[in-house]
């Protein structure tokens, strides 16, 4: 893949600050399980090239998701959001691009 931008220190700092973690991407894809009520949640996150990618685990085992690039010194932040929003717990649910 493409290299990994370099984020300006705000940015980066920010994310860290509100918990979220850095994708440590092995492949083109990497799965992150959650837990909800003694069911399993696996999500499946496509690395995007030149962007890095912040997770974090929100209420009922979802998980909050933004891609980051930053290019010319100016950042782009794009959401994830499941979809559709309901799954069936225990099933691999594929990431989509949201506004």
């Amino acid at each position: 893949m493409n290299e990994r931008p370099i984020l300006p220190p705000l940015v980066d700092d920010w994310f860290q600050e509100q918990g979220f973690k850095n994708v440590c991407f092995m492949g083109p894809t990497e799965h992150i399980t959650t837990f909800n009520m003694g069911h399993t949640l696996v999500f499946k996150l496509r690395q995007r090239p030149d962007h890095l990618t912040f997770y974090k685990e929100a209420t009922g085992g979802s998980l909050i998701v933004f891609e980051v690039t930053s290019k010319e010194r100016q950042s782009a932040v794009h959401r994830l959001l499941p979809a559709p929003a309901l799954r069936h717990l225990g099933k691999e649910g594929e990431l989509q691009s949201g506004c």
